[in-house]
């Protein structure tokens, strides 16, 4: 048995198919499932199909958390960082003038927090943020990394995950970890002074984040961001490897930005960050997760209470 991997004809350059071939297949007794994989088709004409699929992978995560917690309001406020919801008439944000104009026409009786009026500037600016720039740099390290293995230029890729099981599955483990600490050295550089206010400001302007604020980044930012999978272009890895450190860095900063601690909906769904919450209230603490304690290490870690850790430190 294989995987196909079809890398450029499908919008899903996955393990799609397992198909039997009885004319290769070994004897019974040898008879095992590989995780192989076969690259086709060098030209670039996939990157819509990888694009859209993207696309709807965000839209999935990050508007399912949003029309969740902030459209259909299972939760109401509990549990919720900051009692007021998104703001709806902030000049902070994109299309502010245009959006706020359709907002009073339309929504002139209702709450200001019916978004899909017009009138949420916040959610508009971040939804922009997010599926142009944050999708587009998405897909273009993704697209960069299946027309090397195409072409046969990415050395380090290897095809069969059964080659080397247990250092595969060690790997695997091991992303979540690497994607940690690259995101606190990543994240600590964007709060440098001098680039500050040019580049990480964009997605601080989200003091009061929701779920579509976790990508809200600019464009600089994302390339940074997104360089996490760069790494296995040095280090051995499967395609597999790729796709779960790429799809995890691009979809799970939504739950992380919910605005909301978990977990919600009778204690059901684990959601929210309140480590990463302080850091959009402080700036200047909590750089990294709560996983791997590189804030306490450095100095930058901060737990929210008025005598607790970090609290002597500037504010």
């Amino acid at each position: 048995y294989r995987f196909d991997w079809i890398a450029v004809c499908s919008p899903f350059p996955a393990p799609l198919r397992l198909a039997h071939h009885p004319s290769s297949a070994p004897p019974l007794h040898r008879r095992h499932v590989t995780l192989t994989v076969s690259f086709r088709v060098v030209c670039l004409c996939f990157l819509q199909e990888l694009y859209v699929r993207n696309l709807g992978l965000l839209w999935m995560i990050a508007g399912g958390w949003h029309a969740l917690l902030y459209t259909f309001k299972a939760q109401g406020t509990m549990r919720k960082h900051d009692p007021r919801w998104q703001a709806t008439n902030s000049d902070r944000f994109v299309f502010g003038d245009q959006v706020s104009a359709t907002h009073r026409r339309r929504c002139r009786h209702a709450s200001d927090d019916l978004w899909w009026y017009g009138g949420n500037l916040q959610v508009y600016d971040n939804v922009f943020w997010s599926c142009v720039s944050g999708v587009g740099t998405w897909t273009a390290f993704e697209a960069h990394a299946l027309h090397s293995w195409a072409n046969g230029t990415a050395e380090m890729i290897y095809t069969d995950w059964w080659s080397s099981p247990w250092y595969s599955i060690c790997w695997l483990l091991l992303i979540p970890i690497w994607r940690e600490f690259h995101f606190y050295v990543g994240h600590r550089a964007l709060h440098w002074k001098p680039i500050y206010p040019y580049i990480h400001y964009l997605h601080h302007k989200n003091d009061n984040p929701g779920p579509w604020s976790g990508l809200a980044m600019h464009p600089i930012e994302h390339i940074i961001y997104f360089s996490v999978v760069l790494i296995h272009f040095v280090v051995p890895s499967h395609p597999l490897h790729f796709f779960f450190n790429s799809q995890h860095t691009a979809l799970t900063p939504a739950g992380g930005h919910s605005g909301f601690e978990g977990p919600v909906i009778n204690g059901t769904i684990p959601a929210g960050s309140y480590f990463h919450y302080l850091h959009h209230r402080y700036y200047d603490f909590n750089y990294g997760e709560a996983t791997i304690p590189l804030d306490k290490l450095f100095g930058t870690f901060k737990d929210g209470s008025p005598d607790g850790y970090g609290s002597k430190s500037k504010k």
